[in-house]
């Protein structure tokens, strides 16, 4: 999640030999990024189903012979961001098939947004999973944690702590 605030620049300085800015206390937190949960960038190939007459949100394999290939450039385990060559269309229902440590993901869900690049021919699709099975979430989740730098891991623990807290009051 992102957090922006409103402060003043107190003075400038320098401390450890680094160029530094003192900034007045800011009491006003913001939340940038409205997501519920943590995207991890990525690069793993995938391929899209789109409906057919038979196209049910549910989790089966389809035929690896079939579907679109793309890319996944990043990845939760409520959605994923995803490249496509061409343009992609908003509220499609689709399936995501891929790969993660072995495991073979599939994920049913809907096209939220599309960014289209015409100078490149692609586009990004925001795509939300509206079914996966539990046990498969939990590797996309185990993925996300692991390949998250050490220090937004921490910072995430502790802005959902905070969130934690101010829920319970």
């Amino acid at each position: 999640a992102c957090y922006a605030f409103d402060t003043t620049v107190i003075s400038a300085g320098q401390y450890a030999s680094i160029p530094v800015l003192y900034l007045a206390h800011s009491n006003e937190l913001t939340r940038v990024q409205k997501r519920k949960s943590v995207r991890v960038k990525c690069n793993i190939s995938a391929k899209i189903f789109l409906p057919n007459s038979n196209f049910s949100f549910d989790t089966s394999v389809e035929n690896m012979s079939g579907g679109y290939r793309c890319i996944i450039e990043d990845i939760s385990g409520d959605g994923a961001l995803i490249r496509i060559g061409g343009k992609g269309v908003s509220g499609i229902n689709m399936k995501l098939q891929f790969s993660i440590r072995d495991n073979f993901i599939v994920m049913a869900g809907v096209i939220k947004a599309v960014e289209y690049n015409a100078e490149l021919n692609q586009s990004r699709l925001h795509f939300e999973c509206v079914k996966i099975d539990p046990e498969l979430r939990n590797v996309i989740l185990a993925f996300v944690y692991d390949v998250m730098p050490e220090e937004e891991r921490d910072a995430y623990i502790a802005i959902q702590q905070m969130e934690d807290e101010e829920n319970q009051q």
